[in-house]
C-alpha cells in the first residue's frame, strides 16, 4: 500500500477521501468550527500513524477510531462533555425511540431478517473455494486476518487478497438475488 510507504500523492488522496465522512461523524458530536479542526487532526494523526495500522479492520474503522480519540482529547482540553438530553425530558425524541422500538418488535422485521440470514448462509455456502469459509471466519466469528492466515497456512496479504475476491463474489451474488435486486433500488421486500 502506497500510503503505508508514506507516498505524498497517496497521503493526500486518503486525506481527501475520508475528511468528509470524519467531519460528518465529529460534526455530530461538537460545532461545526470544532468538527473542522477536529476532523483534520484526526486525519493528520492517523497520517502521522499510520504504520500501526495492521490492516485487521477497514482502514475507516481504524480512523473512526482515531476520530473518537481525538473527540476525547478535545473534550478533556476543554473541559466539556457532550450534551446528553434525557428521552424523558424530551417529548418527541421519546416518541421516537418508542416508534423505533416498536418496529424493532415487529413480525414482519423478525422475518425479513430470517430471510436475509438464510440468504446470506445460503451465498456463503454457494462461493467457489473457500470463500464462504473466510467471509464468515472474518465477518461472522470475528477473527482477525491473521487468525484467518494461521486456519489457512498462509500469508496475511493472501489471506487480504482473498477476503477482497470473497467480498466481490459475495456481492455480485447478492446483487443477483431478489433481495439485492429489491433493496438496491431502494425499495423494500
Amino acid at each position: 500500500m502506497r500510503v503505508l510507504k508514506g507516498d505524498r500523492v497517496a497521503l493526500g488522496t486518503l486525506f481527501d477521501r475520508h475528511y468528509g465522512r470524519v467531519y460528518r461523524y465529529c460534526l455530530s458530536r461538537v460545532p461545526a468550527a470544532d468538527a473542522e479542526e477536529i476532523a483534520a487532526e484526526t486525519l493528520r494523526h492517523a497520517i502521522r500513524r499510520i504504520e500501526t495500522y495492521r490492516g485487521e479492520a477497514a482502514l475507516s474503522t481504524w480512523i473512526n477510531r482515531v476520530a473518537r480519540s481525538q473527540l476525547s482529547e478535545h473534550f478533556r482540553r476543554t473541559r466539556r462533555r457532550p450534551t446528553l438530553v434525557s428521552i424523558d425530558q424530551n417529548e418527541q425524541l421519546r416518541s421516537e425511540v418508542d416508534a423505533m422500538a416498536a418496529d424493532l418488535e415487529s413480525p414482519e422485521r423478525d422475518r425479513a431478517a430470517t430471510e436475509r440470514q438464510t440468504l446470506v448462509h445460503y451465498l456463503l455456502d454457494a462461493l467457489p473455494g473457500d470463500y464462504g469459509d473466510i467471509l464468515e471466519w472474518k465477518y461472522i466469528e470475528g477473527l482477525s486476518v491473521d487468525e484467518i492466515a494461521g486456519k489457512l497456512s498462509t500469508t496475511s496479504l493472501a489471506v487480504q487478497s482473498k477476503l477482497a475476491r470473497a467480498r466481490r463474489a459475495f456481492k455480485e451474488r447478492f446483487d443477483g438475488t431478489e433481495w439485492g435486486l429489491s433493496t438496491a433500488d431502494g425499495g423494500t421486500r
